[in-house]
């Protein structure tokens, strides 16, 4: 089933134009942009994200996962961009 809403997720962000995100290091999808919120979801190395705002905040980027589709904040440095041809 995670794998049929990945996959509905990677469509719609094509549709889109969204750009995706490749998580480089285990981290927390946080409920607002800073350490001290609330954890909504564990983030693991390779999983995919969808940027929802291209501005950071606090060094965190407003995000949806790729999988859950769960909407948070995830600290910037600890993903790439990927480019969408």
């Amino acid at each position: 089933m995670r794998i049929l809403f990945t996959i509905l997720y990677l469509f719609a962000a094509i549709i889109s134009n969204a750009q995706f995100l490749r998580v480089q290091r285990n981290g927390n999808m946080r409920a607002e942009p800073n350490t001290d919120s609330e954890i909504l979801e564990k983030i693991h190395t390779g999983d995919s994200l969808i940027l929802l705002q291209p501005n950071q905040t606090n060094a965190y980027y407003h995000v949806r996962g790729g999988g859950s589709g769960q909407e948070g904040w995830y600290t910037a440095h600890l993903f790439e961009k990927l480019k969408v041809t």
